[in-house]
């Protein structure tokens, strides 16, 4: 009854339920096929998220908020919340490959960054967004392929999903959506 932006971690099977006003994170067991009825209030300022994906190597969740042009990470455990970097978060999606953060930024241009974290925790500029190239219009949605060196887009509005290159953002190939007319 509210949305949400979700992001998976697969080795406990659980889908992160991130409210997009920010306040809290609810559970989907993946292989329970059910909601949980824990929720996780989440700390801070976060309150137009947009993004969000599950990082395996610390346990953490990184979101973005439009509000702020800001990623931020969330422990899903109990909803601490720590700046992670400035970024121009305008819906799109997260992703992670091979340690490196990117992000699909959507809006009145459509392009694929690469996100390094601010080296103090203190959002005074110094981190860095770093612009890959132009990816295609409305991405809503992201994740990492399954051969490490492209993401699979959702976009608005289409029939199909598009694979693009991590290094430049280029289409590499659209895949339909529908199987059968579903």
């Amino acid at each position: 009854p509210y949305q949400v932006h979700i992001a998976y971690n697969a080795e406990a099977e659980l889908v992160y339920l991130v409210k997009a006003d920010g306040s809290a994170i609810a559970f989907y067991d993946a292989d329970l096929g059910a909601l949980e009825e824990t929720t996780v209030a989440i700390e801070g300022d976060i309150n137009q998220l947009f993004a969000a994906v599950y990082n395996e190597a610390d346990g953490l969740l990184y979101v973005g908020d439009a509000n702020d042009d800001e990623v931020y990470t969330i422990n899903p455990l109990d909803g601490t919340t720590n700046f992670y970097a400035d970024a121009p978060v305008q819906g799109g999606d997260l992703m992670l490959q091979g340690g490196i953060l990117y992000l699909a930024e959507r809006g009145n241009v459509n392009r694929l960054h690469t996100v390094v974290a601010d080296a103090d925790g203190i959002p005074d500029g110094d981190s860095e967004a770093t612009l890959i190239g132009s990816i295609p219009d409305e991405t809503n949605g992201a994740a990492s392929s399954a051969t490490q060196n492209s993401f699979i887009t959702a976009n608005f509005g289409t029939s199909f999903f598009s694979e693009i290159s991590n290094v430049d953002g280029s289409l590499i190939a659209t895949y339909d959506a529908f199987v059968e007319g579903e």
